[in-house]
């Protein structure tokens, strides 16, 4: 079991022991067994029983949710669908390539390339060309039936707002770590006084050409890692009030019919906010680890309340 499924473990133990809530936990983790007052429930990895199970399966699928967003007006990252040819319809025989290629070319050559299904940041090409765009599409369609396309958007930021029955409990602001040239020291030295060893790092630099003995000049900031990503390494930082991420987080969970989940927002260069996802599995643990466990222990505990009726 990795460290932050204990966390997380160790968190929902806390929860029934303060609730009176018998807590099994099965299936080397991934399943937990609450029974209370003659009612029980499931948490399936970091997805409570709370959701609608068909609310649920619409936000795992990024096309699905994008389509039911988009058509009540709710600004939303657009995402355009490839089928593995095995998945489509009978007869069609236009392929996916030429659809593809338009895509490419109307969002300026630059897009993003991801699984329709996927967490993580797992697998997400930023492509720039047409041969990393094959390469890209023919590395997806291997492994994945579904694949979707969608603009690269220069991000200042990510937000992620937790709701709860239509209120709002939490919203943190993730940040790429970065480092900034004195003038005098290289990367790596910059890397070593920041105690940064994250592999994702290296990979990220090696990807940009950047060469751990170049001496980075004063001011010049490279961020370290490609995405917003808590599991790769991003920091976060609680938000007190931001009624406009909020006001769209709110409009995306009445929408999907979401009692309890998290909505991911990113804060466009142009200063537009655009859900990229919405998660029926709520994940706090990288907000408890970095110094919020209490607030995390206080949410999940409302969660359950609710859910269970207690």
């Amino acid at each position: 079991m990795n460290e932050r499924r204990s966390v997380f473990l160790r968190i929902i133990r806390e929860v029934c022991a303060d609730l009176g809530i018998e807590c099994d936990v099965l299936s080397e983790g991934w399943i937990v067994l609450l029974q209370a007052y003659g009612r029980k429930g499931f948490i399936y990895s970091y997805s409570f029983g709370i959701n609608e199970d068909s609310a649920a399966k619409i936000c795992t699928d990024k096309y699905a949710t994008f389509l039911i967003l988009s058509q009540e007006g709710i600004p939303v990252v657009q995402y355009e669908l490839i089928y593995t040819q095995i998945y489509r319809y009978r007869g069609n025989t236009s392929g996916n390539w030429k659809k593809i290629l338009e895509f490419f070319y109307k969002h300026g050559r630059k897009i993003v390339v991801k699984p329709n299904k996927g967490a993580s940041g797992k697998k997400v090409y930023f492509v720039e060309n047409e041969v990393q765009l094959e390469k890209a599409v023919s590395d997806l369609l291997s492994d994945f039936s579904q694949i979707v396309l969608s603009p690269f958007y220069e991000v200042n930021c990510e937000y992620r707002v937790v709701v709860l029955d239509e209120k709002v409990e939490l919203i943190v602001r993730k940040d790429i770590p970065y480092i900034e040239g004195d003038g005098k020291s290289t990367i790596y030295e910059l890397l070593f006084t920041h105690d940064i060893n994250n592999p994702e790092v290296y990979e990220n630099l090696s990807r940009k050409n950047k060469l751990l003995s170049h001496i980075l000049e004063k001011g010049k900031r490279i961020y370290l890692l490609q995405h917003h990503n808590l599991t790769k390494g991003a920091k976060v930082k609680i938000i007190e009030r931001k009624p406009q991420i909020e006001g769209i987080a709110l409009r995306a969970m009445k929408a999907l019919n979401l009692r309890f989940g998290s909505v991911d927002i990113i804060e466009t260069r142009s200063n537009k906010y655009l859900i990229l996802e919405v998660n029926p599995g709520v994940t706090l643990v990288s907000v408890a680890i970095q110094g919020n466990y209490c607030k995390v222990k206080n949410i999940y505990k409302r969660a359950i309340k609710r859910w269970l009726q207690l």
